[in-house]
């Protein structure tokens, strides 16, 4: 499989091989493989990658634009969580520089979340739903017989638009028009999920604008006004992600945040371990009982060091618990 994906490719990114009539089974075979392995090789060029996204995304056919979408939200998925590629480490791939792909990633999950209700989660379910359905051979793999079959079953399933905010902040980090585009999500996705989406996604942008710092504070202060273990998950996102800039603002925030919820201590330890010397000076008497006998969720690398980091700074003691 591995040696016929590139062959194809060999043939597919030539610049005589585009498809400029209907769209045959070849044609969705090899994005096909594009998406599932080719994304992810070290032997196929930024250039070949660049050159099937932008082919895909001008076909103006839904199930070339669903290869697509997955091609890019596989391979961003695997950056979010800081996986190696299923073929080894993850080629450096340069989507960004597709012209028109942010535009219409933007424009294709407008269209996408306004037809299946703004809710990104529950339309991601129905569609695994009737993606579990499809008939599969002995190996649970999908092999579609033609083209037909596999237009009917990807557009009926259709749900990689969902992972376009990944995408989009994987390959425009910082950028001030996806930033806006992550405003819109918050504001109107219905999903119960989406606030916590949001500030993970701030993070994975990199967004530290003055608006991205408020939405974190304010995160905060409403998971303090009543506390609830279910909001630790967006405290702790809401204070790593306040670790980008450092607001001094936020030091008092940090500290209580850190002390009401004790099962993300260690992380939120982490985004104060961030600030400056002079600053965590000013607040050694709040710290250093935070530090005493903290458990450290993950054990290693970036946690020890703010640990040590802080330690060092306000002599306080070591963790008295660990847990892997």
């Amino acid at each position: 499989m591995r040696i016929s994906i590139l062959l194809g490719f060999a043939l597919f990114v030539s610049p005589c091989a585009w498809s400029s009539g209907p769209v045959t089974y070849e044609y969705a075979m090899k994005y096909r493989y594009f998406m599932e392995e080719g994304v992810f090789l070290q032997e196929v060029s930024n250039k070949a990658a660049n050159d099937m996204v932008d082919a895909g995304i001008a076909s103006n056919d839904l199930l070339i634009e669903e290869l697509t979408l997955g091609a890019l939200g596989g391979f961003a998925g695997y950056v979010t969580n800081s996986l190696p590629g299923p073929f080894g480490r993850l080629p450096s791939r340069t989507f960004s520089e597709v012209p028109g792909l942010k535009e219409f990633l933007i424009a294709e999950w407008r269209e996408w979340h306004g037809k299946t209700g703004y809710n990104a989660d529950a339309a991601y379910r129905r569609a695994m739903e009737r993606w579990d359905k499809l008939p599969r051979d002995i190996d649970g793999q999908w092999l579609p017989v033609g083209i037909d079959e596999m237009r009917e079953a990807l557009t009926a399933s259709s749900s990689s638009w969902t992972l376009i905010p990944q995408v989009l902040c994987v390959f425009w980090p910082t950028d001030a028009e996806v930033l806006e585009f992550l405003w819109e999500f918050r504001d109107k996705d219905l999903s119960p999920e989406t606030p916590l989406k949001v500030l993970h996604l701030l993070l994975l942008g990199a967004f530290s604008t003055p608006e991205a710092d408020n939405y974190r504070t304010e995160t905060i202060q409403l998971a303090l006004s009543e506390v609830n273990e279910a909001e630790s998950s967006r405290v702790a996102l809401a204070a790593v992600g306040l670790a980008l800039s450092r607001p001094a603002h936020a030091l008092p925030l940090l500290i209580r945040s850190a002390e009401e919820y004790p099962l993300v201590r260690s992380q939120i330890l982490m985004a104060l371990a961030a600030y400056s010397d002079e600053d965590l000076a000013t607040h050694a008497r709040e710290l250093t009982p935070l530090l005493e006998g903290v458990t450290l969720t993950r054990p290693m690398g970036p946690e020890i060091e703010a640990h040590e980091r802080l330690n060092d700074l306000l002599g306080a003691g070591t963790p008295s618990e660990t847990r892997p």
